[in-house]
């Protein structure tokens, strides 16, 4: 069984601009900003959403943003290739470790797990979140102790 669902979304440049990650990577975990919104959602929103959005404001008002794997408490979805940048881990003001400076996005996997209405994270979706990892480890050879890291904004 799959442990996630590709759901790629299509090439744009404000949630996937279809650059390839540089070097050895690592994976960041971060929570989604918005309680209730499922995976599904976020490919819905990534995908479709966000660029409609973003057509319709002035240039310097438009948001970058996304994120590799979303994980719920009933599925994972995948919408942006592991191979290439995510914006999910901003750019020079990222706080996590030294190796991921100056611009996480291109040397990072984002993981994010969605909240429940009232903004906790559900057990199941905890628990789908360590098996996106677990997979995450095998096929990067990562150390989950060096090579996971929290996002912070």
């Amino acid at each position: 069984m799959a442990v996630w669902i590709n759901d790629f979304i299509k090439l744009n440049k404000y949630s996937r601009p279809g650059t390839k990650l540089k070097g050895k990577v690592k994976g960041i975990l971060h929570f989604t900003a918005n309680p209730g919104a499922t995976a599904k959602n976020h490919v819905t929103y990534f995908g479709k959403s966000l660029i409609d959005l973003n057509e319709r404001l002035p240039v310097k008002k438009r948001r970058y943003a996304s994120a590799h794997i979303f994980v719920d408490r009933n599925e994972a979805r995948c919408i942006i290739p592991l191979d290439e940048v995510a914006f999910a881990a901003n750019d020079g003001t990222f706080r996590g470790v030294p190796e991921l400076k100056p611009n996480a996005n291109y040397l990072s996997i984002s993981v994010e797990m969605c909240q429940e209405k009232d903004g906790s994270i559900h057990a199941d979706t905890i628990k789908r979140t360590e098996d996106v990892f677990a997979e995450l480890n095998k096929m990067f050879k990562w150390d989950p102790l060096k090579d996971i890291v929290r996002h912070y904004m």
